[in-house]
């Protein structure tokens, strides 16, 4: 999330649902430290709502960590556009 913020990018968040309330809080910090509320989106719904925003949006990149299974749905969704690049082999969907 930083790095796309520092390079300028607007990201939206979806997290697992045991992770979204740490995440809620941090970016809450972000917003008394300063940070403008309008810079991130954070989604919080199930896989399935996700997946329909990610099929239904022009989303031209998102990174992924998550199951293969979950991987393998999202790039039959999105018609293959998900590329294994970086140091860890994480999921990139680009769109």
């Amino acid at each position: 999330m930083m790095g796309c913020l520092y390079m300028g990018n607007k990201p939206c968040l979806k997290l697992a649902e045991p992770c979204a309330v740490v995440m809620e809080q941090f970016l809450r910090l972000l917003h008394h430290c300063g940070m403008d509320p309008n810079n991130v989106d954070m989604l919080n719904c199930r896989g399935p709502v996700a997946q329909e925003l990610i099929a239904n949006t022009p989303v031209r990149m998102m990174q992924f960590t998550g199951s293969s299974r979950v991987a393998e749905l999202l790039s039959r969704e999105t018609h293959g556009k998900v590329d294994f690049i970086g140091r860890f082999s994480v999921p990139m969907l680009v769109m």
